[in-house]
């Protein structure tokens, strides 16, 4: 966050991510202007990919009262698609499949902050997208894409409890809904051809124990119930899909802070999958008991940056690498 004045700042964040499965890169660009004497804010925010023509822009408004905040805000989403596929026109060579939004994805979303005076902290969030249409095609082949109907919505919430100045403890839950309908064009794939309906569910506890100063306990469990339901006008092509899914998950650790910046973690993660009904949908196999121990050692570099380096190592016997070894992670993060 920069200051650019009495009552004006910027703020700018870049995510860099590189693994096995994916590269990404992500810059969030935010304005903010305090209004009402510094009683609430409007905002004014972006983000834009480096290998994707895509930006989301997003306008609200945050008010804050003392016990907390309350923001309300409108987005437009993958804003500038059109501009570049149908105005500017991206070469085949470059980008064969070409977007067309016949609809554009619009969002509003609520979020609420509040903390009491008995120890207790709320919060709620709500998010719903727009219907919208967009034609996904191939630009040196015409008419081998399809169209697709998207609409999403979301809605969570959370409560704490300050039991005391070392002890929290609390519960949240999660919703969300998705629903995408696709139809081949005149020589698509008929595998393009479906209806696809997701709901999850999720319900958890957990509890935060800070002792002796440089140490930290966490504790949490969750509950989630997922389905999904696909359905197509040709079956010769892939069955119908009626899907259910249950499971724990938890994590239990300890956290080590030295005054120095030296950091370490060590913790304890599993879920317990089960599957309702006999369909299957397509993907890795699901496992039962699936736990791993977890550690990761770092260091803080005053407020400017976090080097964090970890591993996890089988405990189950379902690992498919060698030995107990299931792979290392690292994460750099730098503030300014």
């Amino acid at each position: 966050m920069l200051d650019l004045g009495e009552s004006w700042s910027v703020a700018a964040h870049l995510t860099q991510e590189e693994t096995l499965e994916r590269q990404r890169t992500l810059l969030r660009l935010g304005f903010q202007h305090e209004v009402l004497g510094g009683r609430a804010r409007a905002f004014l925010s972006g983000t834009a990919k480096a290998k994707k023509p895509e930006t989301d822009i997003e306008l609200g408004f945050t008010w804050l009262p003392k016990l907390g905040r309350i923001t309300v805000a409108l987005a437009a989403l993958d804003l500038f698609s059109d501009v570049i596929y149908q105005g500017l026109e991206v070469a085949p060579n470059i980008s064969d499949t070409a977007l067309d939004y016949r609809s554009n994805p619009y969002t509003a979303r609520v979020a609420l902050e509040l903390s009491l005076r008995s120890g207790l902290r709320l919060e709620g969030y709500g998010l719903v997208m727009t219907p919208t249409e967009v034609r996904v095609d191939s630009q040196s082949d015409p008419g081998t894409g399809f169209t697709q109907d998207e609409r999403y919505a979301y809605a969570g919430g959370l409560i704490e409890w300050a039991a005391s100045p070392r002890l929290s403890i609390g519960g949240f839950g999660t919703w969300v809904r998705a629903r995408l309908g696709r139809q081949r064009l005149p020589t698509g794939l008929p595998e393009d051809d479906f209806d696809l309906r997701e709901k999850t569910w999720q319900l958890g506890l957990y509890g935060i124990h800070r002792f002796a100063d440089r140490f930290t306990a966490e504790l949490w469990a969750t509950r989630v119930w997922r389905t999904e339901d696909r359905t197509r006008p040709d079956t010769s092509v892939a069955p119908n899909i009626d899907y259910e899914d249950r499971s724990w998950s938890g994590r239990a650790g300890v956290v080590y802070t030295a005054r120095s910046g030296f950091r370490a973690d060590l913790g304890v993660d599993f879920v317990a999958p089960e599957v309702i009904g006999s369909d299957r949908v397509p993907g890795p196999a699901i496992r039962r008991n699936h736990s791993r121990l977890r550690f990761d050692l770092g260091w803080h570099i005053g407020r400017k940056a976090l080097l964090l380096l970890g591993s996890n190592l089988d405990l189950d016997g379902d690992r498919q690498r060698s030995r107990s070894f299931d792979g290392g992670h690292g994460r750099i993060v730098l503030y300014w």
